[in-house]
């Protein structure tokens, strides 16, 4: 984020969890406007939940024939949804 590296958004983000967002900005030492923030946990949740996904087998043992390239494929469209700026 400090590279600039995430595009910024016109998401309206509740005033209210600005207070929220100030803490892990202090704490993980970033400067990220809220909508950047909130981008950041989405990110993280869906990434945690990817990670479950697979490792647990719950997409089902017959479902995907290359599992590691649905999880690849995942991960490319969360950075994709982050609005990541290509170098």
């Amino acid at each position: 984020m400090a590279a600039g590296d995430i595009m910024p958004s016109e998401l309206p983000v509740p005033q209210h969890l600005s207070t929220d967002f100030d803490g892990l900005r202090a704490e993980f030492d970033f400067a990220a406007d809220d909508a950047v923030v909130a981008k950041c946990l989405v990110l993280w949740a869906s990434l945690v939940g990817a990670i479950s996904l697979e490792v647990f087998g719950q997409y089902g043992a017959d479902t995907f024939t290359d599992p590691a390239l649905v999880f690849d494929t995942q991960v490319a469209v969360l950075v994709d949804m982050l609005g990541h700026r290509a170098r």
